[in-house]
């Protein structure tokens, strides 16, 4: 038999937030930011498997890509042996 202590933790919405906003930073810091710049709604999902965090406003994403890259590896898969 094992026995443990029960705690519980009890967190406001801002605080729930913030810890959010630290989480997310680790892999997208402007998704992170944009969450601390905006109003959301938290939610459980109706099956209760997941957490949904809807945020206010709209956030640009940047997708980089390398052209010449991508260009290259067109040309290559097109190429005909000789």
């Amino acid at each position: 038999m094992r026995t443990t202590s029960l705690k519980t933790i009890y967190l406001a919405v801002d605080e729930l937030k913030q810890a959010l906003v630290e989480y997310i930073e680790k892999a997208d810091p402007n998704l992170a930011q944009h969450l601390y710049d905006n109003a959301c709604e938290m939610v459980w999902s109706q099956d209760a498997k997941e957490f949904l965090v809807s945020i206010d406003g709209e956030i640009e994403e940047s997708r980089k890509a390398d052209i010449k890259a991508a260009a290259d590896k067109v040309i290559a898969d097109h190429m005909v042996s000789v």
